[in-house]
C-alpha cells in the first residue's frame, strides 16, 4: 500500500535541475535583460541566463526566446549581446 501512496509522477529530477529548468525558461522585458547582464563577464552571463544560442569570434553572443518584444508581445529571436574587454557593453534587439 505504501507504493500506492506515492502516486504517479513521484519520479522526478533533483531539485537543482528543476530550478535550473525554471530559471532557463524565465522571460525578461528588454530592460530587465539589459540590466541583468550589463557590465557582467561571460561566466556571470552564463550563470544568470544560460549559454547563448550562438557566438561569434568578434565577441557577440546571440540569444533567442528569452526576451519579450514590448510592442508585439512575441519572444525576440535574435538578441545580440556585445562584449568588449570581457564585459557586456551593449544589448541589441
Amino acid at each position: 500500500m505504501a507504493l500506492a501512496c506515492g502516486g504517479a509522477g513521484t519520479k522526478s529530477e533533483p531539485k537543482g535541475a528543476e530550478q535550473k529548468q525554471s530559471e532557463a525558461k524565465k522571460v525578461y522585458s528588454r530592460d530587465e535583460f539589459r540590466q541583468a547582464i550589463l557590465n557582467k563577464n561571460q561566466d556571470d552571463v552564463i550563470a544568470l541566463i544560460g549559454k547563448p544560442n550562438r557566438t561569434t569570434e568578434s565577441g557577440y553572443w546571440y540569444y533567442a526566446d528569452i526576451v519579450k518584444d514590448p510592442i508585439s508581445g512575441k519572444l525576440e529571436d535574435n538578441i545580440q549581446v556585445v562584449f568588449e574587454h570581457g564585459k557586456v557593453v551593449r544589448v541589441n534587439y
